[in-house]
C-alpha cells in the first residue's frame, strides 16, 4: 500500500493532476545533453495530444443558517452558486495540461478560466527526468494536510481527491534522478496566487528544495532540505503498510520564523482603537523555530469500508487564546458599528484580512469513514479542532449512472458554538449537488 507519493495521487479515479505556466525547454535540456544523456524513445506529439481527457459538470451549492460574526461585511453566509465546470488533462510523456474553466452565476475572477498545470518534461535513458512549466508537485504523504506543500495550492481540505479542479500548480523547475529503490530530486519554484479562495501564506514565496527518497516493498521515507522565503528549513516524510490493510504515513516541515503574519493587536498588543492595530507584524525574521506537521492513517476495513483518520499542526496558526482574541475584535467592532461605522468597517475589514479560507487553528483532526455498494460510494467526513471546539461534518454520496455520468450530493454541517471559525464566516449548513460526465 505505501510508495512513492506520486503513485499514491494517481490512485484516486477522479483526480485530475493541475497544471499551467512559464515553459524552459531549452534550459531544461541543457545540462544532461552537455553530459551526452540521450533521451529515452517518446511518443509522437499526436500521441501525447490523444491522452486529452477530463470532466464536465454541472454544480450547485446552497448555503444557509449562516449568521456569521464578519455578517455586516461578508453577509451573514457564503453566497449560493450555480455553475458549470470542464476540467481538461493531457498527461503525455513530454507534455502535459490540466486546465479548468468555469462558468457561474457570479464572478469567479481569477478562479473562471485557468491552467492548473502546463509544462513540458523529458526523460533520459539513464533515469534523470527535467520539468520546467507550472507543476503540482505533492511532496507530502499525507490526505488532508500539506505541510510540504511549497508546489501546490489547495483550497480545501473537505474535498480530499479535488473532484472540481480546485488545486494549482506553482510555476517549477525540477530535476529527478530515479533508481530502483532510490530517488533525488532538486525543485525551484514560487508560490504565489491572486485566488480568494486559497490562502497559501504558510508557503508563499521562493522556495529551493532537494529531496532523497527511499522506497522499500510496504514503504518509503524521504528527507528534505532547502530555503523557503530566503530562510533554511528542513522536512521529512514516512510511509510503511501496517497488516497489509493499512498505511501509516507523517510529513513534516520545519524553519526559523514563518511568512504568515499577525495582526499587531495580537502580536503586540496594540489596542483596537489604534489606527495600527490591524497592521500586518511580519514573522519572516522571528527567531522562533515554526514547525508544521501532520500524522495519519489509511484503512481498507472488512465489508468494504475505507478509513482515513489525520491529524495536523500548524505552529504558525492561532492558538485558543489568539483566536480568541480574534472573535473579540470582531464582536468589539460589531457593537461600535451604531456610533462610528466608517472605523467598524475598517476594523471589521481589518480582522478579515487575517481569517482564513483553509482553515485558522493550530490543531486539525481529519476523519473519512467511506463505504462502497455497487456502483455507490457513501462518506461521512468530519474536520475538527480543539482550539475552538467546532466540528465540521460532510455526509456524501456519489452514484455511478454509468462508465461516464455521476451524481453527487453533499450535505455540510457546521457543529459550533459562536466562538468558532465556522461561526466568524457564517458556515452553518451547504447542500451541494452536481452532475459529472467524463470524456
Amino acid at each position: 500500500m505505501a510508495s512513492d507519493h506520486d503513485a499514491h495521487v494517481d490512485a484516486h479515479r477522479d483526480r485530475l493532476r493541475p497544471s499551467s505556466g512559464r515553459i524552459w525547454p531549452a534550459a531544461a535540456l541543457a545540462v544532461p545533453l552537455a553530459l551526452g544523456c540521450t533521451l529515452a524513445h517518446g511518443e509522437s506529439l499526436m500521441e501525447q495530444l490523444s491522452t486529452l481527457n477530463g470532466i464536465a459538470y454541472a454544480r450547485t451549492v446552497d448555503s444557509m443558517d449562516g449568521h456569521a460574526l464578519l455578517g455586516n461585511l461578508i453577509g451573514d453566509q457564503p453566497r449560493n452558486l450555480q455553475e458549470a465546470g470542464l476540467l481538461a488533462r493531457i498527461d503525455g510523456e513530454n507534455l502535459f495540461m490540466n486546465a479548468r474553466a468555469v462558468a457561474g452565476n457570479h464572478s469567479l475572477g481569477a478562479q473562471s478560466t485557468r491552467f492548473n498545470e502546463a509544462g513540458v518534461r523529458y526523460a533520459f535513458d539513464n533515469g534523470i527526468t527535467l520539468t520546467a512549466g507550472k507543476r503540482i508537485d505533492p511532496l507530502d504523504t499525507s490526505q488532508a494536510f500539506f505541510p510540504l506543500g511549497f508546489f501546490q495550492k489547495r483550497a480545501a481540505t473537505a474535498d480530499i481527491y479535488d473532484r472540481y479542479g480546485d488545486v494549482e500548480g506553482t510555476p517549477l523547475v525540477e530535476a529527478k534522478w530515479a533508481g530502483e529503490q532510490t530517488t533525488l530530486q532538486f525543485i525551484a519554484g514560487e508560490n504565489r496566487t491572486l485566488r480568494s479562495d486559497v490562502d497559501n501564506r504558510d508557503v508563499q514565496g521562493a522556495t529551493q528544495l532537494v529531496r532523497g527518497a527511499y522506497n522499500w516493498s510496504g514503504g518509503s521515507a524521504a528527507l528534505l532540505a532547502g530555503r523557503h522565503a530566503g530562510h533554511g528549513g528542513a522536512g521529512a516524510t514516512l510511509s510503511f503498510d501496517v497488516a497489509r490493510s493499512n498505511t501509516v504515513y507523517a510529513s513534516a516541515w520545519l524553519e526559523r520564523g514563518t511568512t504568515r503574519p499577525l495582526p499587531a493587536f495580537i502580536a503586540n498588543g496594540t489596542p483596537l482603537d489604534s489606527p495600527a492595530a490591524y497592521d500586518a507584524v511580519d514573522r519572516r525574521n522571528d527567531r522562533q523555530i515554526m514547525w508544521r506537521s501532520a500524522v495519519g492513517m489509511q484503512s481498507a476495513l472488512p465489508g468494504n469500508f475505507s478509513l482515513i483518520v489525520e491529524w495536523s499542526h500548524d505552529e504558525a496558526r492561532y492558538d485558543a487564546n489568539q483566536w480568541r482574541q480574534m472573535v473579540g475584535a470582531t464582536r468589539v467592532n460589531n457593537a461600535l458599528l451604531p456610533v462610528a461605522p466608517g472605523a467598524a468597517l475598517a476594523g471589521l475589514g481589518g480582522t478579515a484580512d487575517f481569517v482564513s479560507v483553509d482553515g485558522n487553528l493550530r490543531d486539525y483532526l481529519f476523519a473519512r469513514l467511506g463505504k462502497k455498494i455497487g456502483r455507490v460510494e457513501y462518506s461521512l467526513r468530519g474536520v475538527y479542532s480543539p482550539q475552538d471546539k467546532g466540528l465540521l461534518a460532510i455526509a456524501q454520496v456519489v452514484a455511478d449512472v454509468n462508465k461516464r455520468v455521476s451524481v453527487d450530493v453533499a450535505v455540510t454541517r457546521a457543529f459550533s458554538d459562536s466562538n468558532s471559525e465556522y461561526r466568524m464566516v457564517g458556515l452553518g449548513t451547504r447542500i451541494d449537488a452536481a452532475v459529472r460526465v467524463r470524456f
